[in-house]
């Protein structure tokens, strides 16, 4: 069933900035969509299928994301609903279609007033050079990471070479980096991962 337009408005007012509200609402309140707040994933930060043939879709959100992280998110997601909505899946998932579109609704966001700085020049490059993860952009990323509700956490690229660390659970050690991720090692298998510069990990 829909989701009503009061409770997207409750759901907005919660979780994006609040000078984005209505626009969220004008978007989400145009189409038959389900919105969904899920308990955080650690794959994804959301995502958007179709329910049925008859034109009902569904989107997914992490409840833990922070404001900016969630319109940049949703943003993200509404985008793959408009494309599959015109093209079903006779386009990539992010292709130019998607990309093309995803600008376009990150257009009207693109306010000096309303957004910090730095997220606003690092979303000005994102836009310029889309992605198929937009919050995963580097410099979008750790900007947005900024107003993250948790503080306890630090990027893996800040710790030195050597330090033990935790990430979802398990203990690893920081090693060489290739690319842009470090090599490293879980200290109880042995075993070697590759693990992005920016991923959020407890030093030990």
């Amino acid at each position: 069933m829909k989701t009503s337009d009061e409770e997207l408005k409750n759901i907005f007012v919660d979780y994006a900035p609040e000078p984005f509200v209505l626009y969220l609402m004008k978007l989400f309140s145009s189409k038959n969509v389900v919105l969904k707040i899920k308990t955080p994933r650690k794959t994804k930060f959301g995502d958007f299928k179709p329910l049925n043939k008859n034109g009902q879709y569904q989107i997914t959100i992490n409840k833990d994301l922070n404001a900016y992280a969630f319109l940049i998110t949703i943003l993200h997601e509404f985008a793959h609903l408009l494309i599959h909505e015109k093209h079903q899946q006779s386009v990539s998932p992010h292709g130019k279609e998607w990309k093309d579109k995803f600008r376009e609704l990150l257009e009207p966001i693109m306010d000096k007033k309303n957004l910090p700085q730095e997220i606003y020049n690092a979303l000005l490059s994102t836009k310029n050079k889309v992605t198929s993860s937009s919050c995963l952009d580097y410099d979008l990323y750790k900007e947005v990471s900024k107003y993250d509700h948790q503080k306890d956490y630090c990027f893996l690229e800040k710790i030195q070479i050597g330090t033990k660390f935790k990430l979802n659970g398990r203990t690893f050690v920081k090693g060489e980096i290739k690319r842009k991720r470090f090599l490293c090692v879980e200290y109880k298998t042995k075993r070697k991962y590759m693990v992005q510069s920016l991923a959020k990990v407890k030093p030990i």
